[in-house]
């Protein structure tokens, strides 16, 4: 079983090594916004927010909301189809990287004793 604190290392080595991925964050929801006014922030962000932890029959399962933020330039022509071409091609690169860390914890074996649940829903 791993410890709140190695699933948050874990994530941001993840993060850390991810060719789109720029910035790592944990905490709250609202610390997004507090996060990006580092110093050092770039886009795009992941940023893992707790999502209420249960414990039953001498089992312990954290819950997380997975955050992909990233930034769109708005283009020097801003007709509606430049726009939406522009919020798809970030969606779509944002989409990825959420599949990128599915897989990452599907298919890590270093930990043997940890279950994952495979359900996962992607907005």
């Amino acid at each position: 079983m791993l410890s709140y604190k190695e699933l948050i290392k874990q994530n941001k080595a993840f993060a850390d090594a991810h060719y789109v991925i720029k910035n790592f964050g944990n905490g709250e929801r609202w610390q997004i916004a507090d996060h990006s006014q580092q110093p050092s922030f770039k886009y795009p962000l992941m940023y893992v927010e707790d999502a209420g932890n249960t414990s039953s029959d001498g089992s312990y399962t954290y819950s997380f909301t997975v955050w992909f933020v990233t930034r769109i330039e708005a283009p020097k022509d801003r007709g509606d189809e430049i726009l939406y071409a522009e919020y798809a091609n970030a969606k779509s690169d944002m989409i990825q990287c959420a599949q990128d860390l599915v897989s990452f914890w599907v298919q890590d074996t270093n930990f043997p004793t940890m279950e994952l649940d495979r359900s996962v829903s992607i907005d």
